[in-house]
């Protein structure tokens, strides 16, 4: 499918494109999917098999740990399995935007589409062990409805967007500098122990801890989860990083990435 590439710069005009042309989002995603699991013999069955096995690891490991590294001894499980869901999701989208952006440079020369649909498609089979992760917790912490659980869809929104920008910087990353994928394996590392992933920020105190959970959004996406999911009290920097980081990706990486769209079939 060809589209005109020559309408202008508009974030609206954009956006109602990535909407009209949807189908082609569709397609490439199906694309994506029997290229990851054309000679696996279970098929597609791994796209659900794999978030049960993580799941399934989880809890054996965690529910035979003493000692758990939180303070919150009342729902040590469901407190690691939110912080593994939301970094699972976010490390697996990063991962496999890049190798989704790698195999689509062939086609993106020849004809256009909005680029964007490279970003979004990991963003489904990473869904997939994100969910399974979070009805994990859910079980673990004996869900009750109470008022943080109408944070759970804004909470849900929020990573997802969030995750989609961050895919949407990976792209043209990417297809500018193909040697990204040597350097995104030290950042996921990074980012892995600067994360307060399977434990609680309180559990190091000292300030550069302290400075390093304002700046780090991860952070403060897992903790608005734990809050939203199991109820867990909020951290004091989550509210001031989260509208930080949206405010910038939205006034900055948006329209970048529109102008990016428009010229990157020329300069592959």
């Amino acid at each position: 499918m060809k589209i005109d590439a020559n309408e202008g710069y508009s974030i609206k005009s954009y956006l109602a494109e990535l909407y009209h042309n949807r189908q082609v989002l569709q397609g490439l995603a199906i694309r994506q999917l029997k290229i990851r699991y054309s000679n696996a013999s279970l098929g597609l069955l791994w796209a659900v098999i794999q978030p049960l096995i993580v799941l399934g690891m989880l809890l054996l490991v965690f529910t035979n740990i003493a000692g758990f590294p939180t303070e919150f001894e009342q729902s040590p499980l469901a407190y690691a399995l939110v912080g593994l869901a939301v970094w699972m999701f976010i490390s697996s989208s990063f991962t496999s935007t890049i190798n989704i952006a790698l195999s689509s440079r062939e086609i993106i020369g020849k004809v256009y589409f909005p680029r964007a649909y490279l970003a979004l498609i990991a963003l489904s089979e990473s869904g997939i062990i994100m969910l399974f992760c979070l009805l994990g917790s859910i079980l673990a912490g004996s869900w009750v409805v109470e008022t943080h659980t109408l944070f759970v869809l804004p909470f849900l929104l929020i990573l997802v967007a969030f995750t989609a920008f961050i895919n949407l910087i990976v792209v043209m990353a990417v297809l500018v500098y193909p040697d990204t994928r040597f350097i995104a394996p030290v950042i996921i590392r990074v980012l892995l122990l600067i994360s307060p992933i399977t434990y609680a920020p309180a559990v190091i105190s000292s300030s550069t801890a302290s400075v390093i959970n304002y700046i780090n959004p991860i952070a403060a996406l897992i903790d608005l989860g734990r809050y939203a999911i199991s109820g867990f009290p909020l951290e004091s920097y989550t509210v001031y990083t989260i509208t930080f980081y949206f405010v910038i990706l939205v006034i900055g990486v948006l329209p970048l990435f529109v102008r990016f769209d428009r010229m990157i079939g020329d300069l592959i």
